[in-house]
């Protein structure tokens, strides 16, 4: 007998033994090696909410919902240290970066104050860098930013999802039609498989249908008028932020007259090549 065949013998003999119920009213003989003690020790195993004290030269704590764990050495191990994030230079970073992203070029002349606190970040940091609270404000300022970005995309991307929608329950209304003039009736399926195709693409067609209802209902008049009313709050809370922290962490530059339109990179100089003379 090769040893394939000798597996299934022995894997359906342990199906045939599995199926055999045990006589009730017995208890089941425990294990070798399984006695009382060891049953101790898996019900304190498997308590919930077991909690283990850290050592508190590693900064203390606890750890609830130890489970399968041995407690004995657990306290000699320390949490990692949660990181402090991003820096300040890192984060004025990320604020260029969502500046410069072309869903703001919409509302860009209305962020006078964003623009004047971006432009002169160089000199800020180097001015502010110490100051305690400059991180947390830069990270609400990012927030803030995200916030216009995504409402100044929002409309056009119920439009896309719209679309989407309505072409996909095209296709499902084609792959139904199709199905019904090939397969009118079960022909080489049985009763079942067919009605079971055929109701998978009915519900196919149920689930476009909704998907498309919702998506309609998401660019009515009213959804439009709330996400222009949502873009308006969310640029407005910008640029109050930013007026503040251009106050809050002031440098000389902000004397002069405000900038407007995009935030352009510095280019370094190039000098031309001196012409060379003509000759007559």
């Amino acid at each position: 007998m090769s040893p394939l065949a000798s597996s299934v013998r022995t894997l359906s003999s342990l199906k045939r033994c599995c199926r055999k119920p045990l006589p009730r009213g017995r208890a089941v003989p425990p294990s070798e090696g399984h006695g009382e003690e060891q049953a101790k020790r898996d019900r304190q195993r498997a308590r919930p909410g077991a909690m283990v004290d850290l050592a508190q030269d590693h900064g203390g704590g606890q750890l609830r919902g130890v489970r399968g764990l041995r407690l004995k050495g657990v306290g000699s191990y320390a949490l990692p240290p949660r990181g402090e994030g991003p820096d300040a230079q890192a984060l004025f970073g990320e604020a260029m970066e969502l500046w410069l992203d072309d869903p703001l070029a919409g509302v860009m002349d209305r962020l006078r104050a964003t623009r004047r606190l971006l432009e002169e970040h160089a000199s800020r940091l180097a001015t502010h860098a110490a100051a305690k609270g400059l991180r947390a404000d830069l990270r609400e300022l990012l927030k803030r930013l995200k916030a216009v970005r995504r409402w100044a995309v929002e409309w056009q991307r119920r439009l896309g999802l719209e679309r989407r929608a309505a072409a996909s329950l095209g296709r499902a209304e084609r792959a139904l039609e199709e199905f019904s003039e090939h397969h009118p009736t079960p022909g080489e399926w049985s009763s079942k498989e067919w009605a079971t195709r055929r109701g998978r693409r009915f519900a196919a067609l149920e689930q476009r249908l909704v998907a498309l209802k919702r998506a309609t209902e998401a660019i009515s008049p009213a959804a439009e008028a709330e996400c222009h009313e949502q873009l308006e709050r969310a640029v407005i809370d910008a640029e109050a932020w930013s007026q503040d922290l251009v106050g809050r962490y002031p440098v000389a530059e902000d004397k002069m007259a405000p900038p407007f339109g995009p935030i352009k990179p510095s280019q370094p100089r190039t000098t031309s090549p001196p012409k060379s003379p003509r000759l007559h």
